[in-house]
Order: C-alpha cells, then sequence, then structure tokens
C-alpha cells in the first residue's frame, strides 16, 4: 500500500536510460548464450551493473514526481482485450472505435498516454509476436500471415523484416532470440 500512495511501483525513463538498460540487458544475454572463458563472471557482473543503475533511477526519480499519474482507464483494458482476442480480424481505428461506440481521435489519444504506443504499432506488434510463435510451431508462411491479419503477405514480410532484421521464412526461433518490442519505431 505504501508503494502505491508513493508511486514506488513506478518509474518513468528518458529515451538515453531505457536504451542503456536494453543494451546491458542484450549483454547479458550475450554472455548467456556464450561459452567463453569468463562469460559466467561477466554476466553476473553486468547483472549488478544493472541492478545498480535500475537503483540510482529509482532513487532519483523523487526529482520526476510532479509528472502528472496517468489515470486508469476501464475502456482501454477493453479495447486492448480486444485487440488481443481479435488479432486476425481487421482491426482498424475506424472499427475499434465504433465497436467501443467512441470518437476514432479521441481512441488515438487515450491509447497514446496510457499505452505509450499508436494503435496501429501496438496491433502490428502483437500480430509479429502471435507470427514469431506460430512460426516455431511450425506453421506454413501463408497460414501465419493469414492467422495474424496481415492483408497480405507482402505486407506481411515487409513488417516482420523491419522489427526482427530477418524475413519471416528465414526465421529460425533456436538461432535468432529477439525480445517482444512494442514500441512506436
Amino acid at each position: 500500500e505504501v508503494a502505491i500512495k508513493n508511486n514506488y511501483n513506478l518509474l518513468r525513463l528518458n529515451m538515453k536510460s531505457i536504451e542503456i538498460i536494453k543494451n546491458l540487458i542484450q549483454d547479458i544475454q550475450n554472455c548467456n548464450n556464450s561459452n567463453e572463458f569468463g562469460s559466467e563472471i561477466l554476466k553476473e557482473s553486468l547483472f549488478v551493473q544493472l541492478m545498480v543503475l535500475m537503483n540510482r533511477l529509482f532513487l532519483n526519480s523523487d526529482k520526476n514526481r510532479d509528472i502528472e499519474d496517468i489515470q486508469y482507464d476501464k475502456t482501454i483494458e477493453g479495447v486492448l482485450n480486444y485487440i488481443n482476442s481479435n488479432l486476425e480480424n481487421d482491426l482498424s481505428i475506424d472499427t475499434i472505435a465504433s465497436e467501443f461506440f467512441i470518437s476514432k481521435y479521441y481512441l488515438m489519444r487515450k491509447f497514446k498516454n496510457q499505452i505509450g504506443s499508436s494503435i496501429h504499432n501496438y496491433v502490428v506488434q502483437k500480430r509479429l509476436i502471435l507470427a514469431r510463435s506460430l512460426i516455431s510451431d511450425g506453421l506454413s508462411m501463408s497460414s501465419v500471415c493469414s492467422r495474424c491479419g496481415f492483408n497480405d503477405y507482402s505486407s506481411f514480410v515487409r513488417a516482420f523484416k523491419k522489427v526482427y532484421g530477418v524475413s519471416p521464412s528465414n526465421y529460425n526461433p533456436t538461432i535468432h532470440n529477439f525480445e517482444n518490442p512494442i514500441s512506436d519505431t
């Protein structure tokens, strides 16, 4: 209860801090996948470095407490559930807005404020995460494309390659270890 009252459960980071954290996590993953001499010690050292950084950021976050907290919105929770349950269907902003009987402009603004991503980008990222899972399960590329709600195969390939740097047909889950990026890139 004290954590919630004092916002100790919330850490707002700038892009530089996010990038540093991502790089440290990537370095930890690389060490974890390496059999080189000293990899285990280096991994532990990087983990300690990550924890020190997170604690420093947390302790310095008191200076940024004047930023208005984001208020929880039940409509956005419903929108997220709707999107996650309908990835294979039409998820245009117009469709989602009409499903929830709200203005598409209000929805776009509220979604961006609550989630930190545009609806379109969120939908594409969720579809790509599903695609990775379906590819790992051995489904054909055409099945993956249609089950993930992409209108055509070429847009599916373009989106997959843009985010993961490899075409879906060349994706190998044992080689490619990607995080699930939900961001506005």
